[in-house]
């Protein structure tokens, strides 16, 4: 792909990087650096921390990742980005050793947070920060912080293996990291738009268009866009392991296993035959894919129509052939949407989340611990708000009747599972849906996963019916 001015070295946005500045301008139009579309991870350092190495480090990290150097020049629906050598590390300092145990806590939960809510200036700095807390004389916090566009969730452990090795001067030891101009390039020959991949993604997800499963059932007359909150629960253990058990008889995978069951469940709760849901995967295919930081993540979309004579084996195994294809099918966003709605160009900003009726992810792999010398590095849960502080995000109109406008689609329920397959958790709008509706959300897709584990031969009308039953 060649740059849109090769004198300045300004180039399109990469395909994988489209779906994300698309809700990223939805989210905040005008401004899309405020969006809430980010990646975090915290980690400890244990062990003497010397500040002069460490910001050596941070600038050696950010010559290795072109990403991390990125500038915005123009905050639109077709921005073009460009590399700056010149910027600065973005680079925060803060202490709290000085203070007792449960107030050391809360002031570095405090920090962590603000430094996540602050908004990035797309067109003035790079789309990524990093905060480094003193917590101890041989203890830190460091929470890195990504605008989705720039970064993915596998990039964060690249980071910061490759933080480790330019502190300890490891990094002669670094495979190759790719450039942003082979990425573009490698992506534009894998996301080639040929008629027959415009005409797989119409007759896919045109049919799911019609009406998105999951409605509202609260009317406020204005919602705060970026809203989020979160429900945890548990999957049984017998149906953690039933699970696995059909997964082998479908000859798939008991997280696409899982992604068949919220198709049925979809279905179940809203009558819905066909439905749409976005998944993804790393889109990393080899040694140099896996040395970037980038947003290098595929969301592959699954239509599938659910009929009642249908097994539930049968359907786990038409979604693993369904992604399959999927994947092999992708296109850049724009121009898969441009497909699907022919008001595409003029709906704009139009993100994924108006061609699904949900979203079903897996956790982030966790980083396992980075041991160097005199240095252990441990992956830490990302800080919760404190209760005097939110982020304010944009309010829009909600309209008395009729389906969610565009700018509220991303408020739509999702899930995500743990790596083991054994958790889950909904997130949600709180000022559009309620408790009681995520409750039932959360209690069918439970009782439907069951089924998928306990009885895999059984069909989508039994499963109903069973359903239907439970008090």
């Amino acid at each position: 792909m060649e740059p849109l001015r090769s004198d300045l070295q300004l180039f399109e946005l990469a395909p994988t990087q489209e779906v994300q500045w698309e809700e990223m301008c939805a989210d905040s139009p005008g401004d899309p650096g405020s969006s809430r579309n980010l990646v975090m991870d915290c980690r400890t350092f244990q062990g003497r921390l010397d500040r002069d190495r460490l910001e050596a480090a941070v600038a050696g990290v950010m010559r290795r990742h072109d990403s991390l150097r990125l500038i915005f020049e123009d905050p639109g629906l077709r921005p073009a980005m460009r590399i700056d050598d010149d910027v600065r590390p973005p680079l925060a300092w803060h202490s709290v050793q000085e203070l007792g145990e449960p107030q050391r806590d809360e002031a570095r939960n405090g920090i962590l947070w603000r430094a996540f809510a602050k908004p990035f200036a797309a067109t003035a700095e790079p789309l990524w920060r990093l905060t480094v807390v003193r917590t101890g004389p041989e203890s830190h916090v460091l929470a890195a912080l990504f605008s989705h566009v720039v970064a993915d969730g596998y990039s964060c452990d690249v980071f910061y293996r490759d933080l480790v090795a330019y502190y300890t001067g490891a990094d002669g030891d670094l495979r190759p990291a790719p450039r942003l101009r082979d990425i573009l390039d490698r992506q534009e020959r894998d996301y080639a738009v040929t008629p027959e991949r415009l005409a797989y993604w119409r007759d896919q997800l045109g049919p799911c268009l019609e009406r998105p499963a999951l409605q509202p059932d609260l009317q406020p007359e204005h919602v705060d866009v970026l809203r989020r909150e979160y429900t945890f629960f548990p999957l049984p253990e017998a149906s953690v392991e039933g699970i696995r058990r059909t997964a082998w008889l479908a000859r798939t995978t008991p997280f696409l296993t899982l992604l068949a069951a919220y198709h049925v469940t979809l279905t179940l709760l809203t009558g819905k035959r066909e439905t749409a849901v976005v998944t993804s995967t790393t889109g990393r295919r080899n040694a140099l894919d896996r040395a970037a930081v980038f947003q290098m993540a595929r969301y592959p979309y699954v239509a599938l129509a659910v009929d009642r004579d249908d097994t539930l084996v049968g359907l786990a195994r038409r979604v693993h052939e369904t992604i399959e294809v999927g994947i092999d099918s992708l296109i850049p966003y724009t121009d898969l949407a441009a497909a699907v709605n022919p008001d595409f160009a003029a709906a704009r900003p139009w993100p994924d989340v108006n061609l699904i009726d949900g979203t079903l992810h897996s956790w982030p792999s966790g980083g396992d611990d980075i041991v160097a010398p005199g240095l252990i590095v441990t992956q830490i849960p990302n800080p919760v708000p404190p209760p005097s502080e939110t982020i304010a995000g944009r309010r829009c109109a909600v309209p008395a009747a009729g389906d969610l406008p565009a700018e509220l689609a991303g408020c739509r329920p999702g899930l995500t599972v743990s790596l083991e397959r054994d958790r889950c958790v909904v997130f949600f709008n709180d000022q559009l849906w309620s408790a009681a509706a995520i409750e039932r959300l959360r209690t069918t897709f439970v009782e439907v996963a069951g089924c998928f584990a306990a009885a895999p031969e059984s069909t989508v009308g039994e499963v109903a019916d069973a359903v239907q039953r439970t008090p």
